[in-house]
C-alpha cells in the first residue's frame, strides 16, 4: 500500500471530521489539528474548504489513474464500468465524509459552480482511461454526459450498504446502457459521419444520372 502524503493525510482528516460533525461544521484549523499538520503548512497546500474538495477529486483521480488504461479486449461499456467503479473504491474508506459534503454542496450552489471544472477533469480521464474519449465538440459532450452519470450513480452509491456495492454496480451498469448509445452518438459515431466519403452522405460531387 502507497504511503499517504501529507495532503492525502489532511484531505482525509476533513473528511472523517465532516462525516462526524458535518461539513459546514468543520474548520481549517479543525482539520489542521486532526491532521496533525502544522496550522501554517496546511494553510500552504490547502487554503480553504474548496481547496481540499479539489484535493479530493485530485486523490480519488489518481487512484483510478493507478490502475492503467481498461482492458483492450473489453467492450466499450465494460471498460468505462471497470473504470468508474475505481473512484468508489477510492472513495469507500470515507462514505460518512463524502456524504456530508455533497449534501452540503446541495445548498452552495456557487461552490457546485467552482468545482465543476474538477468534476469534467474527472470525466475526461475516465473516458481517457476507457479508451472511448472523443476529440472536438462531441469530446466536450462526453464529458457532460458522463459527469451527470457519474453523479446519479453516486448518490445510489451513498445509500449502498451491501458489501460488494452490488446496489452501486447495478445502477452504474443500468446509466451506461442509457447513455451508451448517446455517449457513441456524440463521440465515434459522430466523428464516423463526420469523416464519410461525399457520395455516402448524398454530397453534391455525386454524379448525375445519364
Amino acid at each position: 500500500m502507497a504511503e499517504l502524503t501529507t495532503e492525502d493525510t489532511i484531505i482525509a482528516a476533513a473528511l472523517d471530521l465532516a462525516g462526524a460533525r458535518g461539513w459546514d461544521a468543520v474548520t481549517m484549523t479543525e482539520i489542521a489539528a486532526a491532521a496533525e499538520v502544522p496550522l501554517a503548512e496546511t494553510a500552504r497546500l490547502f487554503p480553504d474548504k474548496g481547496a481540499v474538495l479539489d484535493g479530493l477529486g485530485r486523490m480519488v483521480d489518481a487512484a483510478m489513474l493507478a490502475g492503467g488504461p481498461a482492458d483492450a479486449e473489453e467492450s466499450p461499456r465494460d471498460r468505462l464500468f471497470d473504470v468508474i467503479m475505481r473512484r468508489f473504491d477510492a472513495l469507500a474508506a470515507h462514505k460518512p465524509g463524502v456524504e456530508s459534503v455533497l449534501r452540503s454542496l446541495r445548498g452552495d450552489p456557487l461552490t457546485v459552480l467552482a468545482r465543476l471544472p474538477g468534476v469534467e477533469r474527472s470525466a475526461a480521464w475516465t473516458l481517457d482511461l476507457a479508451g472511448v474519449a472523443a476529440g472536438g465538440l462531441g469530446g466536450v459532450l462526453q464529458v457532460r454526459i458522463l459527469a451527470l452519470a457519474l453523479a446519479r450513480v453516486t448518490w445510489v452509491w451513498l445509500r449502498d450498504e451491501s458489501p460488494d456495492m452490488a446496489q452501486t454496480m447495478k445502477e452504474l451498469d443500468r446509466v451506461l446502457a442509457n447513455a451508451e448509445p448517446v455517449l457513441s452518438r456524440v463521440g465515434q459515431g459522430f466523428l464516423r459521419r463526420k469523416n464519410k466519403p461525399k457520395d455516402e452522405l448524398g454530397g453534391e460531387d455525386q454524379p448525375a444520372d445519364s
